[in-house]
């Protein structure tokens, strides 16, 4: 067996040494590069994220600004509406007051005899005669039919509270309707207005009816409606049912035309 020789021995240690070194040499600036390059890409990621984080809060902080705008747009309408229920709370209370008042020379019976024959009355005219004339009269468009149905009611109205209830004109105004059924809503209409003129004048008190109006004027809400669509801030034209009255009394107010306009 061949030994090795002192010579070859320390060579062969010398290489190994100095393979070792280089290797070092080589591999430290590696890790170095590999550990900034990797902490380039965390920093880049936090950053990116830091980016992220504050465009969400800035949307977030935007979206809660536009939230609160349209809470307060909330609160204003809340409070419009709550004064607008103030008015026609107030109004009501007015008008069960001006209905509900009892006089001294009025008993509690009367007082109710008239506030029910006055609806009695007004249904008369809003239902009853409205659908009289509408059935009496020839049909063509609604537009043009609108103010026409509204004076013919005014003439009915009339007919119906003269102090002699003149069924011949009410007949009269629509030529050409002698069916029958028509002639059975003349005849329902007239006798509904002979029932509603006896107990106006059986009950108690000084009933009557309000027939003046300034035409051009517009409504006074404390004695006169608009009847149907028709615009209450428009100014009146005609007439088209007096006032329910006793002793001063508003029980039923005018209806009165002004024109279509809701």
């Amino acid at each position: 067996m061949e030994t090795q020789s002192g010579d070859n021995y320390e060579w062969e240690n010398f290489s190994q040494e100095n393979s070792k070194d280089r290797l070092q040499d080589q591999l430290v600036p590696f890790m170095l590069g590999a550990a900034n390059g990797l902490s380039g890409i965390l920093s880049h990621e936090l950053v990116e994220t830091y980016s992220l984080l504050r465009e969400e809060i800035r949307k977030q902080t935007h979206r809660l600004h536009e939230l609160e705008n349209e809470n307060n747009v909330l609160h204003s309408r809340v409070d419009e509406l709550w004064q607008l229920f103030e008015g026609v709370d107030a109004r009501l209370a007015q008008l069960l007051e001006k209905r509900t008042v009892l006089r001294e020379d009025l008993t509690s019976a009367d007082t109710a005899a008239h506030l029910e024959n006055s609806q009695i009355y007004r249904n008369l005219v809003e239902q009853r005669v409205q659908a009289l004339v509408r059935r009496g009269l020839k049909r063509g468009s609604e537009d043009r039919r609108f103010e026409t149905i509204a004076k013919v009611m005014s003439a009915v109205c009339r007919w119906l509270l003269l102090p002699e209830l003149d069924r011949d004109k009410i007949q009269g105004a629509f030529k050409g309707q002698h069916d029958p059924s028509f002639d059975g809503m003349v005849t329902d209409v007239c006798e509904q207005a002979l029932k509603i003129r006896g107990v106006a004048q059986s009950a108690a008190g000084e009933q009557s009816w309000m027939w003046d109006y300034e035409a051009g004027a517009f409504i006074d809400p404390s004695f006169q409606d608009t009847w149907s669509s028709c615009d209450s801030e428009h100014p009146i034209k005609f007439l088209i049912a007096p006032a329910y009255v006793v002793d001063k009394q508003i029980y039923c107010p005018q209806i009165v035309f002004t024109g279509k306009g809701k």
